[in-house]
């Protein structure tokens, strides 16, 4: 019995080993495929090196990337989140309806948009945990909820004149680097040293590793569940807040398709879609990557269009290099 356990054990340590291994080349490789993409538009597009561009690039993918970490949290963990481009609609146009039709200052505002945020997305959490739906199906749920309380707010109408000191959020800089970018860069840190530095980190590998083993171990895997859910619903938060400083609106259309931006960055980032494997570097790379992609189409002259369709395929190709690995 004990020489069983013991042989389980050790097996169970070399098949972590080995899923890291992976998880680290993979890294390696998108590192490496980031690096020749910008050599072959360096080479293509002369424009491409320019410092405003290489700035636009960053503060382009900020939306994303901050998504990204909140969904890197999600997937290690084993679930799915596909309501947080409802969710960001939702508290870009309530935070926009709290400065301009409220009056409120700009700080309390932002602070009720995240708030809501953080609600919307523990609710996920809740529905998940407690009421065993599935995240995809209690997800979509909550997508059409938001999305639709954005919609019916304002009767589809955009916010527009929000005040300058707003907009400057998402479109000043700190030199020659802009805030978007100084926020999402934070945000990751911030991540980074969650998983990697905490034991509410830790009990995130184990629940997306083994939910039951977890379970059985002690953790209050539900617990975990709403937390992460609470914290993905307060990144979603944020990057609709941003989004909306950004176009100057709140608009209940804004955040479309930001869940298929960060699952795609975040399964190109090497976070395996089972679960308990992944990190927010490889998140913060991919969507370095979705947003060179998306740049060099704009500087071929490429239609927009065909954004979704090379988005898809980049998301087929990850998965099926995930499921790879988990073959062999």
């Amino acid at each position: 019995m004990l020489k069983g356990a013991v042989s389980a054990e050790r097996h169970s340590t070399i098949d972590g080993l080995m899923n890291r291994s992976k998880f680290y080349a993979r890294q390696y490789a998108l590192l490496l495929i980031l690096l020749l993409l910008i050599a072959v538009l360096s080479y293509v597009s002369p424009s491409f090196l320019k410092l405003s561009n290489l700035m636009n690039i960053f503060r382009q993918i900020s939306f994303v990337g901050i998504a990204a970490m909140g969904m890197t949290f999600v997937i290690i963990s084993g679930a799915i989140d596909l309501s947080i481009g409802g969710i960001a609609a939702c508290t870009g146009v309530i935070t926009s309806s709290l400065i301009k039709d409220f009056g409120l200052p700009i700080v309390p505002s932002i602070l009720g948009g995240l708030f809501i945020g953080l609600v919307l997305g523990g609710t996920n959490g809740v529905l998940i945990s407690r009421f065993m739906v599935p995240p995809f199906m209690a997800t979509i749920v909550m997508m059409n909820f938001a999305r639709g309380v954005a919609y019916v707010y304002k009767e589809a109408q955009p916010i527009y004149d929000l005040p300058r000191e707003f907009r400057s959020i998402a479109s000043g800089f700190v030199g020659p680097i802009p805030i978007l970018a100084i926020v999402m860069l934070l945000i990751f840190f911030a991540c980074h040293i969650v998983l990697k530095n905490t034991v509410f980190g830790r009990r995130i590998y184990a629940t997306g590793g083994n939910e039951n083993a977890a379970r059985y171990s002690g953790i209050r895997t539900s617990n975990i569940t709403i937390l992460i859910f609470a914290i993905m619903g307060l990144l979603a938060a944020l990057t609709g807040i941003l989004l909306a400083a950004r176009i100057g609106a709140g608009d209940p259309g804004s955040g479309a398709g930001l869940e298929l931006d960060a699952i795609a960055a975040v399964v190109m980032g090497g976070t395996s879609i089972g679960g308990g494997v992944g990190g927010v570097f490889g998140s913060l790379i991919g969507a370095v990557v979705i947003g060179v992609i998306d740049n060099a189409l704009v500087l071929l002259n490429i239609s927009p269009w065909y954004q979704p369709i090379v988005k898809a395929l980049v998301i087929l190709i990850a998965v099926l290099a995930d499921r790879k690995n988990k073959w062999k």
